[in-house]
């Protein structure tokens, strides 16, 4: 016990050395709403990149991406358009590699031509970076290390090698965009890389782009109990990112990754999370981005969190302009089944 203390205590202090200075710069990224409510911007995103890889429009990716970088693009919940595009991107090329076909994308051709197109375009750095990480965990398998094959874990590492690699001959050009450093920290969690580099990372990473969601919930993975940590070292984890975006977003990233790890199946335990400050930060996300989608998702949290009255709030945002108190009544008998009101 007192050598788990020792560890996060370390994992604070470390975290603690990079604290954001007074001055740190406002956000200044910007909503740009594509359809009539969250779903559909984002599935206005997925739609163009999905036709853009199929058609093999490089040009238009490149476009897309050169402008959601220019104004740090925003959906209207927050999350960052860039950042769909990589996930997208991400499930249209890797999505059927397996370990029996050795790991090889569906469309490595697909990259190759791209750079080829625009050897110094960003997006295409990372995600040919991206494929060689990607390939890397699918030859590791899901196992813990414990139960993985000798070979495999070597494997695991030399293509992880690969990636980093690339990584570091691209970061001229591809560190431009965010979700440079998002990737790097899942590289260097593969490699189990020591807890001062992952700290410089996210360091390195908040000056040149310190809101950027991504790159948090990245790192905040390496504190997991799969990944030798727990739940106070990811809690410790959440507060620094606080200290880097607390300008702008107040307290909000606090609840953004608590968000994130609800959602992630990666075996968080979220139970001893400080319930004021966590209350604090859904206000603070919400005060940003008031959308009905951030307001059912809050409202829901507190309601399995057992406190309806916190939930109300929420609920009144959602509740059909003049429907009275029938429409909140119902929404709170809903709330009662998600958790227990622990608010009397």
């Amino acid at each position: 016990m007192r050598a788990v203390k020792l560890l996060v205590g370390a994992v604070a202090l470390a975290l603690a050395s990079g604290c954001a200075e007074p001055h740190d710069p406002l956000d200044d990224s910007v909503v740009e709403p594509a359809g009539r409510d969250e779903e559909q911007d984002r599935n206005s995103i997925d739609n163009a990149v999905i036709s853009s890889v199929n058609t093999r429009n490089f040009a238009r990716l490149n476009e897309m991406m050169a402008h959601y970088r220019a104004v740090q693009a925003r959906t209207r919940s927050g999350l960052w358009k860039s950042g769909i595009v990589h996930g997208t991107l991400e499930w249209m090329l890797f999505r059927d590699m397996d370990f029996a076909s050795h790991c090889v994308s569906r469309d490595e051709a697909f990259v190759r031509d791209w750079l080829a197109f625009s050897p110094d375009e960003p997006t295409a750095l990372i995600v040919q970076a991206r494929m060689l990480s990607d390939r890397a965990w699918c030859l590791r398998g899901g196992r813990f290390a414990g139960n993985t094959a000798a070979h495999r874990l070597e494997l695991f590492r030399e293509h992880l090698l690969i990636a980093l690699e690339a990584l570091d001959d691209a970061q001229d050009r591809a560190s431009v965009d965010p979700e440079y450093y998002a990737l790097r920290a899942t590289v260097y969690l593969g490699l189990n890389a020591e807890q001062g580099l992952m700290v410089a990372l996210f360091d390195e990473a908040a000056a040149r782009e310190p809101y950027y969601l991504g790159t948090y919930f990245n790192g905040a993975i390496r504190y997991l109990p799969k990944w030798g940590g727990n739940a106070a070292m990811t809690e410790a984890f959440a507060r620094y990112a606080v200290t880097k975006t607390e300008v702008s977003d107040g307290a909000g990233f606090y609840y953004r990754i608590h968000w994130f790890l609800s959602d992630c199946d990666c075996g968080a335990d979220l139970s001893r999370w400080d319930r004021e400050l966590l209350k604090q930060a859904m206000r603070d996300v919400y005060a940003r981005y008031p959308d009905p989608f951030n307001a059912r998702r809050i409202m829901d949290d507190n309601c399995r969190m057992g406190d309806i009255d916190e939930a109300k709030t929420y609920m009144k945002a959602l509740a059909p302009p003049g429907s009275g108190d029938t429409a909140l009544t119902a929404m709170i008998d809903t709330c009662r089944m998600l958790g227990t009101d622990r608010s009397s």
